[in-house]
């Protein structure tokens, strides 16, 4: 796990705008995604002036750090010709009506632009892995397509995301097969269901626990994931799952992508705010595509490593 110094948060802020801004993309016109711009250069008044907040301190950190990543992400596929396409997801940040955040590492809005940017985040990893990326319209999908495709060996694959609200273990199943149903029906050869569990996390609970280091806190993250993994597979008949993955498409591992806030010792303060982000890939006692869990695998390591 690297630490990233948000020190730098008015360049970050900047280099994202000016990317934004050289595609005709103005983020700054207004509405929630302009105040969490804002939320990274309050960073750093926040070290200055730790009790100015009046109780927001968690609720900026959280937020300014899910935006840092996200940017961080967003500028790394910007380097590719085939981000280009990806210019109708960006420009849902410039809408005024856009009620949600962009962070991934605190619950959020569970909106259509919600899910779009998760989409965006996605093939913001995706773009490093594999070539040709497509990713589905965000206005005028129907919601039958996978939301991102792409080629990865010698096989068109297609990324299905669900962001979840919920711990209920029908629910987490139901979307899976949801998810599945979009993958059976797309025009590719193989794809991977993807659950967005940011909804579905007890941010606070990661928050107020005294962690002494970052793999105590990652591993807390993860008995978070695996307990929506267990309550959906939970007295689940062997034959639910069958009809899920006996199709030709549908490939084994299943992703739950996780991230949260922490505060952890370091070298700088003993309560230094820490993002932790993971994707757990699950196969429910079946035995995963070695392509897929290779493709999986690619996905975790950027969100990892793209800072």
């Amino acid at each position: 796990m690297t630490f990233v110094p948000f020190d730098n948060a008015d360049k970050i802020v900047d280099e994202f705008i000016a990317m934004l801004k050289s595609r005709g993309i103005d983020p700054l016109i207004r509405g929630q995604i302009e105040e969490e711009f804002l939320t990274l250069t309050e960073l750093l008044h926040i070290w200055k002036n730790p009790s100015s907040l009046n109780g927001r301190e968690k609720e900026v950190l959280c937020t300014a750090a899910g935006v840092h990543d996200f940017a961080a992400k967003v500028l790394a596929a910007g380097q590719l010709p085939e981000f280009d396409s990806f210019r109708d997801h960006l420009e849902l940040i410039s809408k005024g009506t856009l009620q949600t955040n962009m962070s991934q590492m605190s619950a959020g809005a569970p909106d259509d632009a919600a899910r779009k940017l998760v989409e965006l985040y996605v093939a913001c990893l995706a773009i490093h892995c594999g070539e040709n990326i497509a990713l589905d319209h965000p206005v005028n999908s129907k919601g039958d397509n996978p939301d991102v495709l792409l080629d990865y060996g010698s096989k068109r694959w297609a990324i299905a995301i669900k962001t979840i609200s919920t711990t209920q273990g029908q629910t987490i199943f139901e979307n899976i097969k949801k998810a599945a149903d979009q993958i059976e029906r797309s025009s590719a050869n193989r794809g991977l269901v993807l659950l967005n569990v940011k909804n579905s996390i007890n941010h606070e609970r990661l928050w107020q626990e005294n962690f002494s280091c970052v793999k105590e806190a990652t591993d807390a993250l993860r008995v978070e994931i695996e307990a929506l993994i267990n309550a959906a597979d939970h007295n689940r008949p062997d034959s639910d799952w069958e009809e899920i993955f006996s199709g030709e498409k549908t490939a084994l591992p299943v992703l739950m992508m996780g991230q949260s806030v922490v505060s952890l010792p370091t070298p700088a303060s003993e309560k230094t705010p820490t993002p932790i982000k993971m994707m757990v890939a699950c196969s429910f006692d079946r035995v995963a595509d070695s392509d897929g869990l290779q493709l999986a695998n690619c996905l975790c390591h950027s969100m990892q490593v793209i800072l």
